[in-house]
């Protein structure tokens, strides 16, 4: 489970910052920004939380074959 950790915080800081570009290019105010950033975090954890367990599930089926 440890091993998970990296790419969760990983993907939580991608998706916060691709969501702050996307914010700023669409000139978006700065208090939709923090909102939209608080909520992209968690949901690109979550995101990437379970890309990671489907690989994983992946590989223990094409192991088992």
């Amino acid at each position: 489970m440890g091993n998970l950790v990296g790419p969760i915080v990983v993907a939580g800081a991608g998706g916060a910052a691709l969501w702050k570009v996307l914010g700023f290019s669409l000139g978006v105010g700065s208090m939709a920004i923090t909102t939209v950033t608080a909520l992209a975090v968690p949901v690109a954890g979550v995101l990437g939380l379970v890309w990671l367990v489907s690989k994983a599930r992946r590989r223990e089926n094409r192991d088992r074959e």
